[in-house]
């Protein structure tokens, strides 16, 4: 409006001084010219720049309107985001719950067919020992009285041929077989009548240096170094000696015939966890694992001339005593064999007073 009234004013002026009705110095013309020209661009570029003006006027609104819509299709966008991942998450805490539950299954399901294999096994071994308590009872008297019998005169003809060595060379081979073949049938009956240790209290030291006494001849002859280690403070157990004795002699045996070319053979006692460790190591052939696994298995050997029961037997007194007996070994390497007997405690005395009264 005002730039009408402008344009208005600057006209009459003109118009007064074109009449002469007004004087004006030409400056002042010229001033009053440019004004109105001024005024009238003006009015012609107002004219031309509203629409534009309205246009992007119009066009913030659309943008509004387009940014409220924008903004709210995202927040519905987001809120159905969120319902979706608690969904997703609600299905991958179910998926993890039934896995876990699976792998339990499946942890549940293997123990369960371990100790069903070895309930089995152990069945099988029961059978075992049964078949061989038959065995060995009808043998001990068919078989055993009559070797008693041969090694007797076997001795009488050893002592009798001194003058001849072919001849007391060979009552000297029947002696050893009747041995040999007396040693298999007492594992039987030991198998078949097992007997309760009488446990007693021994020094551990004192008898694995016996049994490095006993096995040295034999061990010097193979080119066999024995070492023992002993604790320093006194080893005293409460076992039954002979036993043990027998155990470790088995044992001592089987690692010089694993040491045919020569080597060592180390019998160490140590004290772990309450309960003394007897070690027996040595540098031989060592054994497989499907060996290692079948060790203690009746009537398993390796041997040519092995009866299988020297391990089980072992095993068996070992476990009379309360105690763990385990076989680590490495083919070409060697092998250790560790006793695990308990310390002197009230429920071996309570093994002992009981198997004293039975």
């Amino acid at each position: 409006m005002s730039i009408f009234v402008q344009i208005i004013r600057r006209s009459v002026t003109l118009i007064s001084v074109l009449t002469n009705q007004f004087p004006l110095y030409p400056s002042h013309l010229y001033a009053e010219i440019i004004a109105l020209i001024v005024s009238l661009l003006l009015l012609f570029g107002t004219a031309k720049i509203a629409p534009l003006f309205l246009s992007i006027r119009n066009s913030e609104e659309s943008l509004r309107v387009a940014k409220n819509a924008l903004l709210k299709a995202h927040n519905e966008l987001e809120k159905k985001v969120a319902e979706r991942t608690l969904e997703l998450n609600k299905v991958n805490e179910q998926l993890r719950n039934e896995i876990i539950e699976h792998k339990k299954s499946e942890e549940n399901l293997r123990k369960s067919l371990q100790e069903l294999k070895q309930t089995q096994d152990a069945l099988i071994i029961k059978d075992r020992q049964a078949v061989i308590g038959q065995m060995a009872a009808s043998m001990a008297h068919e078989v055993k009285n009559p070797l008693t019998a041969v090694r007797g005169f076997a001795q009488i003809l050893e002592e009798k041929s001194s003058y001849d060595n072919i001849l007391n060379q060979y009552a000297h081979i029947i002696i050893g077989e009747v041995d040999s073949a007396n040693s298999v049938i007492n594992d039987f009956l030991r198998l078949s009548r097992p007997s309760h240790p009488l446990l007693e209290h021994h020094s551990l030291s004192t008898l694995v240096k016996g049994i490095a006494t006993l096995v040295k001849p034999q061990a010097l002859l193979k080119n066999i170094q024995i070492e023992c280690q002993s604790l320093k403070i006194p080893a005293s157990c409460f076992i039954d000696g002979k036993q043990i004795k027998q155990v470790l002699l088995n044992i001592c045996q089987n690692a010089i015939e694993a040491m045919s070319n020569g080597g060592y053979l180390f019998i160490t006692v140590a004290y772990e966890n309450e309960q003394f460790c007897i070690t027996v190591s040595d540098t031989g052939s060592g054994m497989s694992e499907e060996t290692i696994e079948n060790i203690f298995v009746p009537f398993f050997t390796t041997k040519t001339n092995g009866t299988g029961l020297g391990m089980f037997i072992c095993q068996s007194i070992i476990e009379a005593h309360r105690g763990k007996i385990q076989v680590l070994s490495t083919e070409g390497i060697g092998t250790h064999c560790i006793i695990y007997l308990p310390h002197y405690t009230s429920a071996a005395k309570e093994h002992c007073e009981t198997s004293a009264s039975a």
